[in-house]
């Protein structure tokens, strides 16, 4: 039961991530295991996108905080449609519903192993 890190994407050399976008990830995610928290809470577009290991009997839960600092109070988060990001056990891209302080994902499970969780979010304005 790890704290894995979050580390920050980096763009191909001659292109760059836009001001007010966050591209990262967090991998190697094993049965137990959750992410290190990331504060996106001026952020106001977020996805995430789940990429299985080897899945076993885990499922990945995305969780957010409205806790400022050293978050320990976690809730699930939800798709735009009202459904629970939570019991994923397939590979897919999701966006979140709701504006927290900090946000993280945890997987679930005893035999779950190499689990990959990109996320992507912006402040900036779509055009």
């Amino acid at each position: 039961m790890a704290v894995k890190a979050f580390t920050r994407t980096a763009m191909p050399i001659g292109e760059q991530v836009p001001t007010g976008v966050l591209v990262g990830f967090w991998d190697d995610l094993d049965a137990g295991d959750s992410g290190t928290p990331v504060p996106v809470c001026n952020m106001t577009d977020k996805a995430v996108t789940i990429e299985l290991g080897t899945a076993g009997d885990s499922t990945i839960t995305i969780q957010g905080s409205l806790e400022p600092t050293n978050p320990t109070v976690w809730h699930t988060l939800n798709d735009p449609q009202g459904n629970a990001l939570t019991g994923i056990a397939t590979s897919r891209i999701e966006q979140i519903l709701e504006n927290v302080y900090f946000i993280r994902p945890l997987l679930g499970g005893t035999t779950g192993a190499n689990w990959v969780v990109r996320l992507i979010a912006s402040t900036t304005a779509r055009r």
